[in-house]
């Protein structure tokens, strides 16, 4: 399986991760470490807005001439087509097209790789980069790669994901989904389940809740995709309540979501190993009948491969998975338009 060692991740400068408090203009998105609660307060407020505005088809365009680079080396589905159409949406120009992968031809020199991203090659004249890559700390390196290419020139990066890392922008819509559903993000008492160590949707997730009072997570997972020590250390200096549990019996009843997540295929090294835990962690209709808490929500990442039973789950009224899904488009909306400076 593969693991998180030394050399399988790029190691920069942490003095980039600034914090946002509430002023997101100019700034780089590499972590949710990044913020406060103040800063996805003033967020969510400009998604609502934005919601609205999308609701009565009336979307301003904010980012009228702005250019926003959409630089994915790892595949994706939702979160570039989310990104793609919020810089449609508000008015803004995408300058690349597939494939990305021609961008980075060495994958290992990043000194080499990120200059492309030198904002005359990639930019024009300005704007900012949206960019996954395969590696933990990437996108973090590319932001300081460009401060040394263009250090009089702001082009912020917004991590859409980086390999085991995180993905700050996923955490976003997953708590304003949160926060639209429950009336606030205070107080919550969730579950978490799935491939941990691999997963950086959840890693984002937990940093996000632990800027706010109260929140406790369960943690159920195989023993072979716990947390890793890593995480598990950052986690325990954060407000916020982690419980592991061993089994679903475990699981209680009064928790507000559940947040199931994939075994993560594309982090084996060996395909053996993935196919016997593959099916280790599967909501299963059964099991919600087992915990019959009709008010919380079912929340997934996406996408969903073999650990959820669709057949029954799908007919749920606590499965939201498309709703979590679409408040991807008024999250990233607003992100960018704060991010770029152009609304107050």
């Amino acid at each position: 399986m593969t693991s998180p060692d030394s050399d399988q991740r790029f190691h920069s400068n942490p003095e980039l991760l600034v914090p946002i408090e509430g002023d997101f203009a100019g700034k780089d998105i590499l972590s949710m470490s990044q913020f406060s609660r103040r800063s996805l307060e003033r967020l969510f407020d400009v998604s609502g807005q934005i919601e609205g505005y999308l609701e009565t088809d009336s979307v301003p365009r904010l980012l009228d001439g702005a250019h926003a680079a959409l630089i994915f080396a790892e595949p994706s589905t939702r979160t570039r087509g989310s990104f793609g159409s919020a810089v449609l949406h508000l008015g803004g120009y995408e300058p690349l097209t597939d494939p990305y992968l021609k961008l980075f031809p060495n994958i290992e020199d990043p000194e080499f790789d990120f200059r492309i991203l030198d904002y005359k090659a990639v930019l024009g004249d300005g704007g900012l980069i949206v960019m996954r890559h395969p590696q933990e700390g990437a996108v973090r390196k590319a932001a300081e790669v460009l401060r040394d290419v263009a250090p009089k020139v702001v082009v912020p990066i917004i991590n859409a994901g980086d390999g085991i890392g995180e993905h700050p922008t996923q955490a976003m819509l997953d708590m304003y989904t949160m926060k639209k559903r429950f009336g606030r993000l205070d107080g919550l008492r969730g579950v978490i389940a799935g491939d941990l160590k691999n997963g950086r949707t959840l890693h984002s997730l937990i940093r996000g809740l632990s800027c706010y009072k109260g929140n406790t997570v369960y943690l159920l997972s195989p023993q072979e995709l716990r947390l890793r020590e890593e995480e598990r250390s950052v986690f325990a200096s954060l407000p916020i309540s982690l419980v592991e549990i061993e089994d679903r019996e475990q699981i209680p009843e009064d928790a507000n979501f559940w947040y199931w997540t994939r075994v993560q295929k594309e982090r084996f090294k060996n395909p053996e190993e993935y196919e016997a835990i593959k099916d280790g962690m599967v909501l299963t209709g059964d099991l919600l009948k087992m915990q019959n808490n009709r008010n919380m929500i079912i929340m997934h990442p996406g996408p969903v491969i073999h650990e959820v039973e669709r057949s029954t789950i799908d007919l749920d009224p606590r499965w939201i998975y498309f709703e979590q899904a679409a408040n991807g488009l008024p999250v990233r909306m607003a992100l960018l338009t704060l991010v770029l400076g152009k609304i107050k």
